[in-house]
């Protein structure tokens, strides 16, 4: 998925710089090569390979290269890294680092400290691969399943315009739960979809929005439900490893896939949260606490969340 930014000949101009002043050629070609496979300098500027390539040179191929393939934002990653961490056992530092750091957080990126990579800022722009996933490559991605109960049998009894406004009303609810958290939509039907998660702590927020949808539901229902009953949802969460992909007929072949919607819809019982075994590991005490355990077989157990009222 290509997200469109179009980089300002100053940034441009400020990463040319930066690479001159702080890189050696060699170590400038090795930085392309972990973003573009077989990166050879001589074939992108035309220079046969018997004659050296000035640093000017090579460092404006380069950048250029980067920004052309949407790279962005990982090529600054990969300088960030080696600045304050440093590659192949030494630290590089990198001329006008802070500059270059406020350069992409005004295009609308933060900084994940946990997984070392810029990340698009919800508040600017959400867009499905967070704007550095690329198509093709496999990531671990913990998912959220959610279904509606139901939903043929709400279609026949309710008019469309109420199905509809009920059906936005959840959306919202998904929404506001998984966007604070940087959780991205990848797929909606209407009657339920598909959420996930990719960076910091991606099990525990995954938890933490799938409980949140069940509590909002919850008072959803109490409050402004448009029905004459409850709306009824099933959620999961599952972790695993999947291909990012922008073709829904591709994703629906993920094994990961296919395990969170069994998950939902074998084990998981209407208005709670079934939690697989692989997303609870390390989950907080503090999370666990509040949850109980669901037998599967006598070798596998879930956890479970529902809303429960004292007496």
């Amino acid at each position: 998925m290509s997200i469109g930014i179009k980089v300002k000949t100053g940034t441009i101009n400020l990463l040319v710089r930066s690479l001159i002043d702080s890189l050696s050629i060699d170590l400038m070609i090795l930085l392309a090569r972990k973003m573009i496979e077989g990166y050879d300098i001589h074939k992108r500027t035309g220079i046969q390979n018997s004659i050296p390539i000035q640093k000017n040179i090579a460092a404006q191929q380069i950048v250029r290269d980067i920004t052309d393939r949407d790279l962005f934002p990982h090529f600054i990653s990969l300088l960030v890294d080696i600045h304050y961490y440093g590659y192949m056992g030494r630290k590089h530092p990198i001329q006008n680092i802070s500059s270059i750091i406020t350069e992409i957080q005004n295009y609308g990126f933060v900084y994940d400290k946990i997984n070392r990579i810029f990340v698009e800022d919800p508040a600017v722009r959400i867009s499905r691969n967070w704007g550095v996933l690329m198509e093709g490559e496999e990531y671990i991605f913990t998912f959220i399943r959610i279904d509606i109960v139901g939903n043929t049998k709400l279609v026949k009894k309710y008019p469309s315009d109420i199905i509809q406004c009920t059906y936005r009303d959840l959306h919202s609810i998904i929404e506001k739960a998984i966007h604070k958290r940087h959780g991205r939509i990848w797929n909606w039907e209407g009657d339920g979809g598909l959420v996930a998660f990719h960076f910091s702590r991606r099990n525990l927020l995954a938890v933490l929005s799938a409980i949140e949808i069940i509590n909002r539901v919850f008072l959803y229902n109490k409050l402004t439900c448009r029905l004459d009953e409850p709306l009824e949802v099933r959620v999961a969460v599952h972790t695993g490893s999947s291909e990012y992909t922008d073709n829904e007929e591709e994703l629906k072949k993920s094994e990961t896939i296919k395990k969170i919607i069994e998950i939902e819809s074998l084990n998981t019982k209407p208005n709670t949260v079934t939690i697989s075994d692989i997303t609870s590991i390390n989950l907080d005490h503090i999370i666990t606490q509040n949850l109980s355990e669901l037998n599967i077989s006598s070798h596998k157990k879930y956890l479970k969340y529902e809303v429960v009222l004292e007496n």
